[in-house]
C-alpha cells in the first residue's frame, strides 16, 4: 500500500472512532455542578443534592477532612471577592471524570486556588468524589509494618522505619488508646503532598515545604522521606486522651518521647537525645560570655534562632525543648498521673506554669535556678533518666 493510501487509511478510522467517542454519552454528563457547593459546606460525608433522588459522596474519610480547606475560598466566592470556575474533564477510566474547582481574585484575576478531584457514578444518580491520591501512588511500593503501612517511590529505611511502628503503639498504649491503623506515605517536600492530592496551585501554600500532614483520616505525609511522625503522634492521641489540653506541656511531651517535628539537615527529625546533645555547646558558650543561661527568658520569647549554628532543623523549639525536660523530670517524681494532669492543664502558657508550680514548684522566681539544676544532672548522669517508651539497651548513650 503505497504511503498516501495508508494515510489516507488511518486518517478515516482515526475519525470514525473520534465520531463515536463523540456519540457517547459523557460519564458525567448528568453531574449537576451546582451541588458541588452543597457538598463543601455539608459537614456529613455526603449531602442530598438539589434531585431529591441523587446523593453526593466524599469517597472516603481523607476526602471527606480535606474538603474542608475548600470552605474558605467558598465563603469569599459568596461574598463577590473570588469567582470560581468548576470544569469536567473525561479520564482513562470510561466511568469516571476530572472535577477541577479554580478560584480567581475578583479584581486581579489571579489564581488562588486550583485542585482536581475524581468523580465518578457507580450506581444511578449516586456521585462519588475523591482525591486522586490512589491514582498518583499506584506504581508505588507499599510495605507494612505493625500497624503502618508505608508508601513510597523506591526505598525507605526499615530500620526507623521499625523503630516507629514500636514507637507510635507504645505512644496509643501510653496515653490510654489503641493504636490505629495508619496509611503513610513518604513524601519529598510538602508540594509534593499538594500535588498527590490534586492540588495543582495553592498560593496560600506555595511557598510551603518543611512540612508535614497529618495524622488525619489515619493517613500521614511525611517529608524528606522521614518514615517516623511520633512527635504528631502524640499530640494524636493526646487529643483523644484529654479534654483540656495543655499546648505547651504536650509539645514537651512529644519532644521527648517523639522528636522535633522537623528534619534537619540529616534529613531526619531529631529525637530527644540528639536534641539534648545540641544543646550542649549553646549552654556553656552562654555561661562563658553571660554567666549563666536564662532559661526563664528562652521560654517566655522562643528565640527563632536558638539552633541556628548547629545541625538541627532552624525550626527546632528551645521553650519545647525547656518544656520536655519539666515533663521528663515530673514523669521520674510522679509517673503518669502528675504527666496527665500537666498535659490537661488547659490552655495557654499560664496554665502551664501554675501547673509546675503546684506540681514541682517551679515558678518564675525559681526557673532559672530549677531548670540550670535539672539539666547539670540530666547532662551528667544520663542513666538515671530512664525513657519511658524504651527501655534496656535501646536506651540513649550519655550526650556530655
Amino acid at each position: 500500500m503505497r504511503p498516501f493510501f495508508a494515510l489516507a487509511l488511518c486518517g478515516f478510522v482515526f475519525a470514525q472512532i473520534n465520531q463515536a467517542h463523540a456519540l457517547e454519552p459523557s460519564p458525567c454528563a448528568s453531574f449537576a455542578q451546582a451541588d458541588v457547593s452543597k457538598w463543601i459546606q455539608s459537614e456529613q460525608s455526603s449531602t442530598q443534592t438539589s434531585d431529591a433522588n441523587t446523593t453526593l459522596h466524599s469517597a472516603n474519610p481523607l476526602t471527606e477532612h480535606l474538603k474542608s480547606w475548600l470552605r474558605p475560598y467558598e465563603e469569599q466566592r459568596l461574598a463577590s471577592s473570588l469567582n470560581r470556575e468548576i470544569s469536567l474533564k473525561g479520564t482513562a477510566a470510561a466511568s469516571s471524570c476530572q472535577l477541577t474547582l479554580s478560584y480567581r481574585d475578583t479584581f486581579s484575576a489571579n489564581t488562588q486556588l486550583s485542585w482536581t478531584f475524581l468523580i465518578s457514578s457507580p450506581r444511578d444518580q449516586e456521585w462519588l468524589i475523591q482525591l486522586p491520591l490512589e491514582q498518583h501512588t499506584q506504581t508505588w511500593q507499599q510495605q507494612a509494618i505493625g500497624p503502618v503501612r508505608y508508601h513510597f517511590v523506591e526505598t525507605i529505611d526499615e530500620h526507623r522505619a521499625k523503630k516507629f511502628a514500636d514507637k507510635y503503639a507504645l505512644i496509643a498504649r501510653t496515653l490510654g488508646q489503641t493504636a490505629e491503623a495508619i496509611d503513610f506515605y513518604l513524601v519529598e517536600d510538602y508540594q509534593q503532598f499538594l500535588q498527590l492530592i490534586g492540588i495543582e496551585y495553592s498560593d496560600k501554600h506555595k511557598h510551603t515545604r518543611r512540612d508535614g500532614y497529618g495524622i488525619v483520616a489515619n493517613t500521614v505525609f511525611s517529608v524528606m522521606g522521614d518514615p517516623d511522625f511520633s512527635h504528631d503522634s502524640v499530640h494524636y492521641y493526646a487529643a483523644k486522651a484529654h479534654t483540656e489540653r495543655n499546648w505547651p506541656a504536650e509539645e514537651g511531651v512529644a519532644y521527648w518521647w517523639g522528636n522535633a517535628y522537623y528534619t534537619s539537615q540529616q534529613g531526619q527529625a531529631a529525637e530527644f537525645s540528639e536534641l539534648l546533645a545540641a544543646l550542649v555547646p549553646i549552654i556553656s558558650q552562654y555561661r562563658h560570655e553571660q554567666g549563666q543561661a536564662n532559661w526563664w527568658q528562652w521560654w517566655n520569647d522562643n528565640p527563632t534562632a536558638f539552633f541556628s549554628n548547629t545541625d538541627m532543623a532552624p525550626e527546632t523549639s528551645i521553650r519545647a525543648l525547656i518544656s520536655a525536660l519539666i515533663c521528663e523530670q515530673l514523669w521520674q517524681q510522679q509517673g503518669m498521673d502528675g504527666l496527665t494532669q500537666l498535659m490537661n492543664a488547659g490552655r495557654g502558657q499560664e496554665r502551664f506554669l501554675e501547673a509546675i508550680d503546684h506540681l514541682l514548684g517551679i515558678n518564675e522566681h525559681n526557673f532559672n535556678e530549677r531548670i540550670d539544676h535539672l539539666w547539670e544532672l540530666r547532662s551528667t548522669h544520663q542513666a538515671l533518666f530512664k525513657h519511658p517508651l524504651i527501655s534496656g539497651t535501646d536506651q540513649a548513650t550519655e550526650f556530655h
